[in-house]
């Protein structure tokens, strides 16, 4: 068997049919959250404001938090805030955690499907659904014989942890009142430590002919200071594709992929964002014949 060279849409369907021999799955869970916020309370320097989403709230039912913000001046900014931590709490999010034996090399993990792929898997309902796989690790036992854990869906624990730190960074918050918090004073302490990568934003036109068209505007994941665009193709087209980033509407580089390439990258200048507050976007200004599969990621450190 040969590995997979490069990520993309694999069509896979994992298999759970009660028979060893033609079920991929040896167990399949499903963990998560219910709506835990719909309507938020939030005390911020200037008074208080309210964030609600009608919409969750009639599906599922009122759900209220109170958010108390210590560096937030106007109420705008305090509404904009309580939204982005809504936009993850007023949903149930699940995460999928299947021990797989595949029945055949049609659903081999690093064969078939790799990390950060899409595959179709039953949901919490017994629904088969395409979810994004997380993480893969195996285990063999002491005949040779591997087990595979996959793990599928986005983390909602991890997500939510991202805006209690940006909380404590950014607006000297905390969700679910009761704490008492006040804006920074003086100049803070030298702290030094690792520099890493981090994920800003990613756009992904997964499986299908690329068209000239916009993708949805996204709020940044991090805060951070942005230092460059990678792009990569699934099929390259046989002319020349240009893809335009833009943070907040205007334009901060630009990737060309040429005739026969899959791959290109941008350098930044240290472009400053705020995470759920800066917004980013990118446009397939020129569509290459045949081209397929796009995933562009914005980085920062």
């Amino acid at each position: 068997m040969e590995p997979r060279d490069r990520r993309t849409v694999t069509g896979v369907n994992l298999q759970q049919t009660g028979d060893k021999d033609t079920s991929d799955f040896l167990t399949l869970s499903h963990s998560g959250k219910a709506t835990r916020t719909n309507e938020i309370l939030i005390r911020y320097a200037g008074g208080h404001t309210l964030a609600y989403d009608a919409d969750s709230d009639t599906e599922h039912g009122l759900r209220d938090s109170y958010l108390e913000l210590g560096a937030v001046i106007s109420e705008e900014e305090a509404i904009a805030i309580g939204e982005a931590i809504m936009e993850i709490r007023k949903d149930p999010s699940f995460t999928t955690t299947a021990k797989l034996h595949p029945a055949s090399d049609a659903t081999m993990p690093y064969t078939s499907f790799g990390v950060g792929d899409w595959v179709n898997c039953p949901d919490e309902t017994d629904t088969p659904a395409s979810m994004r796989v997380n993480s893969i690790t195996w285990e063999e036992d002491r005949n040779g014989v591997v087990d595979w854990t996959v793990t599928l869906r986005d983390i909602p624990y991890e997500e939510e942890e991202r805006h209690r730190a940006w909380l404590r960074r950014m607006a000297d918050g905390v969700m679910v009142g009761g704490a008492r918090v006040s804006s920074r004073a003086g100049t803070p302490p030298i702290i030094s430590g690792r520099i890493v990568d981090l994920k800003v934003a990613e756009f992904s036109f997964d499986n299908v002919q690329l068209v000239e068209s916009n993708s949805p505007r996204r709020p940044a994941d991090v805060s951070c200071n942005l230092v460059e665009v990678v792009g990569e193709l699934t099929t390259p087209g046989s002319t020349t594709t240009a893809v335009e980033i833009r943070l907040n509407g205007s334009e901060i580089t630009t990737l060309n992929f040429g005739a026969g390439e899959t791959e290109d990258e941008k350098a930044l200048d240290l472009e400053p964002v705020r995470a759920n507050v800066d917004k980013l976007q990118c446009e397939i200004t020129v569509a290459g014949s045949g081209a397929e599969g796009l995933d562009i990621q914005v980085r920062g450190i």
